[in-house]
């Protein structure tokens, strides 16, 4: 379930609404994508919107975490991480969160913009294993959270 929440420590305010997951959700064997609870806003047709996601994961060897933002057919999604060198950005939305190879929490900083096309619906994050691993536990990590603004 959504948790609206509206400051960011510090009592830095969010003007939009905001939602966090609420529980570190986990994927071990499985570089198929699937949606992360918590991590999704409804979008409107013929609408654009700005956002902002502060993503949390980490896997114990490995096995980065592979993530894709996804929208409603027919929309368009542009972004950009702001805080990884080295992470690897496809044309498809996805992109691949370097992780150490320890349960350290690794963070990516993610905004941009979609476009939406004549379908309501979800913006939605995925995420899954970068590479299969059957004794790894790849995580989606509780704090995480996501910010977004209609434009027009």
């Amino acid at each position: 379930m959504k948790s609206p929440i509206g400051n960011i420590g510090g009592g830095n305010t969010i003007d939009g609404p905001k939602f966090a997951v609420n529980q570190t959700e986990e994927i071990v064997n499985s570089n198929s994508l699937v949606n992360v609870t918590d991590m999704k806003f409804p979008v409107e047709a013929n609408k654009n919107y700005a956002f902002r996601i502060y993503h949390i994961g980490s896997s114990t060897t490995t096995a980065d975490v592979k993530i894709k933002h996804i929208g409603p057919s027919g929309s368009t999604i542009d972004w950009n991480e702001t805080t990884i060198a080295t992470t690897v950005k496809t044309a498809n939305n996805t992109v691949s969160m370097p992780c150490n190879g320890t349960s350290t929490k690794n963070y990516m900083h993610v905004v941009g913009r979609i476009n939406v096309g004549a379908n309501a619906g979800d913006f939605q994050v995925q995420y899954a294993q970068q590479t299969n691993e059957p004794a790894t536990d790849t995580k989606y990590m509780i704090n995480a959270y996501i910010v977004y603004w209609e434009l027009s």
